[in-house]
């Protein structure tokens, strides 16, 4: 099971990093990929990260409010659902504060906007 998670999370930060490797690949010239640069194509990576753990945050927040409606007569399936919840609120607020955070970082001054 943990194994399964650890598989699935390297594919996704694998695909992000490679949906943000052309930024720097395809430049101009080797002048053009300079600090300004990397530090963007880092926070396209950032913002795509943080995009998908929107994503899967929002996903989570359905299920999960799914089973909170549906266990009317469980109180275990209800606790399971609230736990759930709770821990899919808290990806989602992670996923947020993410870019928020790595724009600090690497010092980009967009970074607060979601754009």
């Amino acid at each position: 099971m943990v194994l399964e998670r650890i598989k699935k999370a390297y594919f996704v930060v694998s695909a992000a990093f490679l949906t943000a490797l052309p930024n720097i690949v395809l430049a101009d010239s080797v002048q053009e990929v300079n600090s300004t640069g990397i530090n963007n194509a880092i926070f396209a990576v950032v913002k795509i990260i943080s995009d998908i753990g929107l994503a899967v945050a929002a996903v989570f927040i359905g299920i999960n409010g799914f089973k909170i409606a549906s266990s009317s007569t469980n109180p275990q399936r209800r606790s399971e659902g609230m736990s759930g919840l709770v821990w899919a609120i808290f990806g989602g607020l992670v996923a947020i504060s993410l870019r928020w955070f790595a724009g600090i970082a690497l010092g980009i001054q967009h970074a607060g906007g979601m754009q």
